[in-house]
């Protein structure tokens, strides 16, 4: 994989993927595509300004340097957090 070759800040993995944070903020994911190792449906999200990644057994979450959370992965374990989201906007 041609993005993994250089600039790698950091790895994480949970038991089926991985997610790796480039020096720009970026995320790269690899590995089984409904556990986390696809984050096409929220790729423009991590394509900068992320910190740090956490993971629960098959999702992963990002938090980004704005404070912003991005969750990919299985939907009942972490992996969607658009129920939150709508949470929050109607606080």
């Amino acid at each position: 994989m041609q993005k993994l070759q250089h600039g790698i800040a950091s790895v994480y993995s949970n038991r089926f993927a991985f997610a790796a944070v480039k020096a720009n903020g970026c995320v790269v994911t690899w590995g089984d595509k409904m556990l986390g190792g696809d984050s096409s449906t929220v790729s423009d999200q991590l394509s900068e300004g992320v910190d740090s990644v956490y993971h629960t057994e098959t999702a992963f979450a990002a938090l980004k340097d704005s404070g912003a959370v991005v969750t990919w992965g299985r939907k009942s374990h972490g992996g969607d957090s658009t129920a939150c989201l709508i949470n929050l906007l109607q606080m």
